[in-house]
């Protein structure tokens, strides 16, 4: 028996990525995610994601600001985290893009698009279906 999900996925980690994060006092244990108490946040190695959405350029201006981002979509979608962290997963990206050296103009655009459209991503509801063949 096999069980998988289906995805857009275009990257995947060779090594663990960790970030400081304001998300302080909860814990998170997962399989390819870990969110400590005292707020770190760690991709581990194997984490899969789909890189910055949308008409873009994938480079280094905005990997680890995606890859960030998508990490706590994913916890959002999973139901780990509350919706109410959305915003602040936006500004992270932002806040990341700009650490990396991206120019205010594109920070700024990026943060547009997934504060239009990153909720549909993050909802509980769309939790992806995971396939069983026996």
């Amino acid at each position: 028996m096999i069980k998988y999900t289906k995805g857009n996925f275009k990257y995947q980690l060779r090594k663990k990525c960790s970030r400081r994060v304001d998300i302080i006092g909860i814990t998170i244990n997962l399989d390819f995610i870990r969110l400590t108490p005292i707020g770190i946040l760690i991709a581990k190695k194997g984490y899969v994601w789909d890189g910055p959405s949308g008409p873009t350029i994938d480079d280094k201006y905005n990997m680890e600001a995606s890859l960030f981002h998508d990490v706590l979509a994913e916890l959002m979608r999973q139901g780990k985290l509350p919706l109410l962290y959305l915003e602040y997963s936006n500004q992270l990206l932002r806040d990341i893009c700009l650490e990396k050296g991206m120019s205010d103009f594109r920070a700024d655009y990026y943060y547009t698009g997934v504060s239009l459209i990153g909720e549909g991503f993050a909802h509980p509801d769309n939790k992806r279906k995971v396939y069983v063949i026996e």
